[in-house]
């Protein structure tokens, strides 16, 4: 069985696991609420809002998109996954492309 040390703690592999997630949907959260936030906020710039309404109305859109992100987490990490994986074998082969 394997232990895995976060900190001060020593976890096991299924709590390690839920730790990792944990930390992806926040920062998803985090991502994907910042961007659609900056999205809605320049949208709005071109109407003529009060201050308060424009935040209102970029909390009411970036709270939401923020959860769906942190709730496509396990999708996002496999997408990463392939992507890394992908960027790797594509420099293999651009550098065995270039030396034949």
């Amino acid at each position: 069985m394997a232990r895995y040390r976060v900190g001060d703690k020593y976890l096991s592999e299924s709590e390690y696991e839920e730790h990792v997630s944990g930390n992806w949907k926040l920062g998803l959260f985090l991502i994907g609420a910042i961007v659609v936030g900056c999205f809605v906020n320049s949208w709005l710039s071109g109407f003529e809002l009060t201050k308060a309404v424009r935040v209102t109305l970029v909390l009411i859109a970036a709270i939401p998109s923020g959860y769906l992100a942190s709730k496509l987490s396990n999708l996002a990490r496999i997408a990463f996954g392939l992507a890394i994986l992908g960027i790797v074998g594509w420099l293999v082969l651009s550098v065995i492309w270039n030396l034949l």
